[in-house]
């Protein structure tokens, strides 16, 4: 006797097609994305064969909730949606969204908001052949994930602006497979004038991730994306200037989570502190002192309390730069003297690891990064003397209370230069010392660190040259000015 076998339900995709580049009505995306918000998923968008341009957002952004749905683009070259620099492109609400074939640009929400291109809302997103470009965000210029998870493949995230996350801002687990991140920025605001504020800190030029896991494999590239901390402001009516912000992680910012790169590359980044800000005459004398340059740390890789594992990942020209600290004294009609303002450090050319585990393994090649402190500020009028320069520390790994493993590792042609030191005010004042150069390949404190089979070879530690004292005329005048 034969047997009926009952098969399980199957959900059919239902199926929207965008026909034309229109911000909303029928045949926009708008319409197909509010058409499959609306109808049980999981259900698919595509778009008309030969369509082609640019679909401009007047209407604000594009919201997707309620059911999973599928975007297939026709090309990131073919087709672009852009905010116009108005708003937000997508918004993934609490469901799985794939994204493929489209360049997401011009989104922008301003300086204190997520997700200029995408913000991922507690969905999980999945991004595939697709360009993300010239975006801005207070975190995540190209892409914001404030809960649930995404993943990038084959994709260019590009030329994105933020303070935290150029690139890319995720507080979930972030996984890329060949992607090029690159030439991102995270830039921090300058401080407050008038009461000298601290500039801000900029992190994570090309990737800000905390609490999850990220990983980068495949010969994913993160290249040229910078952190720069914003400038300290200038102080007046009695205020000195505030000190400059830090940049920290160039490449890759990762807090308190784990950080995996298997074959990927982590090339030309750059972590540089914000300038100190100056003084100007104002109401009642004294001593106004210099403000304090930025510390940049990181140039590649930026990593606080977590555990970090590079193999066969090759960390190349990265720089971690100290700001100068900033001129002693006041500008203005009245003149007040003062000494100059301190260097920031240049802290882990290649990678700055403080408080949990490093490893590089496995090949894993860092090479030509540099930290470099940054310059003393001139001492002004009078006997005041030059700020020190700041130190210059790990060109290639900077590592504090942290473990360090490197096995089957190269460490060659670093370099960590201390600044030189700022020269002395006035008549008398005195030159200031240069920062320290520490630690060419590997500069460690308080920590563990083993190399088995590793190659340390090339690698170079030189101090800043110390201020020339006297700096200016007696009347208080530096030359230069």
């Amino acid at each position: 006797m034969s047997t009926v076998e009952a098969l399980e339900g199957r959900a059919l995709l239902s199926q929207f097609v965008v026909t034309n580049l229109n911000d909303n009505g029928d045949g926009s995306l708008r319409q197909a994305i509010i058409g499959s918000n609306n109808t049980s998923g999981p259900n698919e968008i595509d778009f008309a064969t030969g369509l082609s341009g640019t679909i401009t957002l007047t209407s604000g952004q594009l919201t997707i909730a309620n059911n999973d749905v599928t975007i297939e683009g026709p090309g990131d070259s073919v087709l672009s949606v852009t905010g116009n620099n108005a708003s937000r492109v997508f918004e993934v609400d609490q469901v799985q969204v794939t994204i493929s074939g489209l360049t997401i640009t011009g989104g922008n929400v301003g300086s204190d908001a997520s997700g200029g291109g995408i913000l991922d809302n507690g969905g999980t997103l999945t991004i595939d052949t697709s360009t993300i470009s010239g975006n801005t965000a207070y975190q995540g210029g190209g892409i914001s994930v404030v809960s649930g998870a995404a993943t990038i493949t084959g994709s260019t995230i590009s030329d994105n602006t933020a303070v935290a996350g150029g690139g890319i801002y995720c507080l979930g687990d972030l996984t890329l497979g060949t992607v090029m991140v690159t030439k991102n920025l995270a830039e921090g605001n300058i401080g407050a004038n008038g009461s000298g504020g601290a500039g801000q800190d900029a992190q994570g030029g090309g990737i800000y991730s905390a609490g999850g896991a990220l990983s980068l494999t495949n010969q994913t590239q993160v290249a040229g994306n910078h952190a720069g901390g914003g400038p300290g402001g200038s102080g007046s009516g009695g205020y000195p200037g505030g000190d400059g912000g830090s940049g920290q992680g160039g490449g890759v910012y990762a807090l308190d989570g784990t950080v995996t790169i298997t074959n990927g590359t982590l090339s030309g980044n750059s972590a540089t502190g914000g300038g100190g800000g100056y003084s100007f005459a104002g109401s009642g004398s004294g001593v106004y002192p210099g403000s304090t340059g930025g510390s940049g740390q990181g140039g590649g890789v930026y990593a606080n309390n977590g555990t970090v594992t590079i193999t066969n990942g090759t960390l190349s020209g990265n720089s971690a730069t100290g700001s100068e600290g900033s001129e002693g004294g006041t500008f203005g009609n009245s003149y007040y003297g003062g000494p100059g303002g301190d260097g920031g450090s240049g802290q882990g050319g290649g990678v700055y690891a403080v408080g949990g585990t490093l490893s590089l393994t496995t090949g894993t090649v860092v090479s030509s990064n540099v930290a470099i402190g940054g310059s003393g500020g001139y001492g002004y009028y009078g006997v005041y003397p030059g700020g020190d320069g700041g130190s210059g520390q790990g060109g290639g790994v900077y590592a504090n209370n942290e473990t360090v493993t490197i096995t089957d590792g190269t460490l060659s042609g670093n370099s960590a230069t201390g600044g030189v030191g700022g020269p002395g005010g006035g008549a008398s004042g005195s030159g200031s010392t240069g920062g320290s150069g520490q630690g060419g390949g590997v500069y460690a404190t308080n920590e563990t660190v083993t190399i088995t089979d590793g190659t340390l070879s090339g690698n170079t530690a030189t101090g800043g040259v110390g201020g020339t004292g006297s700096g200016g005329t007696s009347s208080g005048v530096l030359p230069w000015r």
